[in-house]
């Protein structure tokens, strides 16, 4: 959706709840966005305090410096203020500072008794204020608090899922009734108190007062890197914990089981750095369903945060376990930040929208990561599910594939998309169907509603089943991926973006599309690519139509497509590019000079300069010239069939300018090697030359170089 569209979603929302019992329709440019008034709106989304209290020590030495935090809990982000006070006591009891969240005081008692001072502070928003007040107890002068009557500040808690148990010890691995875990009880009344109320676990409740299965860790007034660690099943509800942003929060799952009902199953607000440990086997279910709203702004109970697995700041995965994730509503696993993986095994499965989804960027380092999606186009629906998308709303938003092993399935979504694409290592595999009447981008006005249940009337929408997508650039500098898609296999969508690579291995097999489709251009100076795009009017390398190119420069290609057109568009340097012009009904032709090369017909054009018809599905090449070694085999194909309008090969073995010093062998029969989808080069570390023999040499003078 672009951006008008969040706008008027949002507005649709707030002139619904003003307006109700009315069809509201914003019109843009004949968008229509409505909300559908069986799906009625709670309220206005604003910011409001929700709750304040005062996290620290309830007894303190007769001349003690210590801390208080003032813990708020909110809807919104506006800035806050504060104001401390002591109301009671303050001969004993002196502020350092007044207005900040944090601050320090000092005991000064200086008699013989010991005292009480009451602390308050009072926050606001700057249209609502809330009071909190906190007693404090001052021992008589000259008298000290030994350590072990100080409350210790745990920085780990345990949580017993399936019993509702929590710890501050490390009694995971003991039964339910040892004597260090505590019941976690619903609501305020409920809280489970820990570090001087800087930490508090509880249950929450409904509207009807009864709870509601969510388990709420409250860690935002703890100063510290905090951790928590989740084992056990719950069938109900779901984990939501608030962090300081200022730390870094851990998070261990050890054999977890969270079947959710309206809500996340994990959720990590506070827009800190979270950091989630895999141990053993973990499943989260989402219960929550695409097409109703949940949470404050709608009539249903729950939390419309967008992932499964959700975190407000960068989220790190990692660990030697496996996370299942099986959800219809949104996102699999998402970050409103940096999502990054660097380890773990991850079953990811969407009839919602995407699988990992980050607002800034998704960096895969290792890990396998298996993804299967499934969305739907039509006239009244429109869901893409897309294996991995950084938001392509922002120019600066980029997914990173540097390691590890990735297996993405779709229909009706994009394996990869984002605005900037990086792919330097790692071995990824695509497969992306989609309706095929969307082919290409075409238009078509939709009906539908979007995961929160807001309708938008006669959209004009645009949809294309590509394997990789980014906006300004995609570069491929390492690794291995190989992409099936309805579409085309690779796109670039801006006119003026790149598509750029320099080493690794790449095949692209677009069943209506071109292979790699760049609208700006493509330079390629390293790796092997295989490109195949069989469809009459496309391309294997196909540029944008204004000022647009294509240079090749090193690499090792093997490229077939139904259309010739990118003969125009090719410049080679450093080596040499051998091509086949011939018809989209067979292969029957010749080789044909090329721009600049011996026997030249125009580039694009069918060959006129051989006498001999060649049709074949495997092709080898020979180095025949003195300077090489005799009988040295530079290059062999096997096609995927033997019907294109265009087929070309180019290796940084294919240094001379003439056809004298190549043997080119249609239909030779290949024994051993090892290939990169048909490819195998002597130049090409990861690929290994079979045995070739026999096989029909082509005519010198039907060899069309470029």
């Amino acid at each position: 959706m672009d951006i008008w569209g969040h706008k008027l979603k949002y507005f649709s929302k707030i002139l619904s709840s003003l307006l109700a019992g009315m069809v509201i329709l914003l019109s843009l440019s004949s968008c229509i966005v409505e909300e559908d008034l069986s799906k009625s709106i709670k309220g206005i989304s604003q910011t409001s305090i929700d709750s304040v209290r005062i996290a620290g020590r309830s007894i303190i030495s007769y001349n003690e410096t210590v801390s208080f935090k003032a813990a708020v809990s909110m809807t919104g982000d506006a800035a806050l203020t504060y104001l401390w006070t002591v109301t009671q006591g303050s001969d004993y009891l002196l502020l350092s500072d007044s207005e900040s969240k944090k601050i320090t005081v000092q005991a000064n008692n200086t008699t013989a008794n010991e005292q009480t001072a009451q602390l308050q502070v009072t926050v606001s928003d700057g249209t609502n204020s809330m009071t909190a007040v906190h007693q404090v107890t001052i021992t008589e002068k000259g008298v000290t608090l030994p350590p072990e009557s100080i409350p210790a500040y745990t920085d780990t808690i345990y949580i017993n899922l399936t019993d509702g148990l929590v710890s501050s010890e490390d009694v995971s691995g003991d039964s339910s009734e040892d004597s260090s875990w505590q019941q976690i009880g619903v609501g305020a009344e409920g809280e489970i108190v820990f570090s001087d109320e800087c930490v508090l676990v509880r249950y929450t409740k409904d509207d009807d007062g009864n709870s509601t299965g969510l388990i709420k860790i409250d860690a935002s007034a703890f100063d510290g890197d905090f951790t928590v660690k989740l084992a056990g099943r719950t069938d109900k509800g779901g984990v939501k914990l608030q962090t300081n942003a200022d730390y870094k929060t851990n998070v261990y799952l050890n054999a977890v089981t969270i079947n959710s009902t309206d809500y996340p199953c994990l959720d990590i607000t506070k827009g800190g750095t979270a950091d989630i440990y895999l141990e053993g086997e973990n499943s989260f279910t989402d219960g929550r369903k695409y097409g109703i709203g949940y949470g404050e702004d709608y009539s249903t109970e729950g939390s419309d945060n967008k992932g499964t697995l959700f975190c407000k700041g960068d989220l790190n995965l990692m660990g030697s376990g496996t996370l299942t994730v099986t959800q219809a509503y949104k996102n699999c696993i998402a970050s409103k930040a940096n999502l990054t993986v660097n380890g773990g095994t991850y079953l990811l499965s969407s009839n919602g929208k995407n699988g990992l989804c980050g607002d800034a960027s998704v960096t895969i380092n290792d890990g396998d990561i298996t993804f299967n999606g499934s969305g739907s186009i039509s006239s009244s629906t429109f869901r893409k599910a897309n294996a991995i998308k950084a938001d392509t709303d922002d120019s600066s938003s980029a997914v990173y594939i540097k390691g590890g092993k990735l297996n993405l399935t779709t229909y009706n979504g994009k394996g990869i998309s984002a605005s900037k694409v990086y792919i330097s290592g790692g071995n990824s595999v695509l497969s992306i169907t989609g309706v095929s009447d969307y082919t290409n981008d075409n238009h078509r006005t939709s009906t539908y509603y979007d995961a929160d249940g807001v309708k938008y009337s006669n959209v004009s929408v645009t949809f294309a089943a590509e394997g990789i997508e980014g906006a300004s650039i995609i570069e491929i500098t390492g690794g291995s991926v190989s992409v099936t898609a309805t579409d085309d296999a690779l796109n670039v969508s801006d006119s003026s973006g790149n598509f750029n690579m320099k080493g690794g291995s790449l095949y692209c097999y677009a069943q209506k599309g071109d292979g790699v489709d760049c609208n700006g251009s493509i330079s390629i100076s390293g790796g092997l690519l295989v490109s195949y795009a069989p469809t009459g009017s496309e391309d294997a390398l196909d540029c944008g139509d204004q000022n647009g190119s294509i240079k090749i420069s090193g690499g090792t290609i093997a490229a077939c497509c139904g259309s010739s057109n990118a003969l125009r568009d090719i410049s080679v340097s450093n080596q040499r590019l051998l091509y086949f012009t011939g018809t989209s009904s067979g292969m029957g032709g010749a080789f044909g000079g090329g721009m600049g090369g011996p026997g030249g017909n125009r580039p694009g054009s069918a060959s006129s300069t051989g006498t001999s018809s060649v049709s074949f599905s495997k092709i080898a090449v020979k180095a025949s010239d003195s300077a090489s070694a005799s009988d040295k085999w530079l290059y062999a194909y096997e096609l995927p069939s033997s019907s294109f309008g265009l087929f070309f090969m180019t290796s940084p073995d294919f240094t001379s300018s003439s056809a004298s010093d190549y043997s080119v062998y249609s239909n030779p029969t290949f024994t051993g090697g090892s290939n990169f989808h048909g490819l195998y080069s002597v130049s090409e570390e990861n690929t290994e030359m079979p045995s070739i023999s026999s096989g029909s040499l082509i005519d010198e003078k039907n060899v069309a170089i470029k």
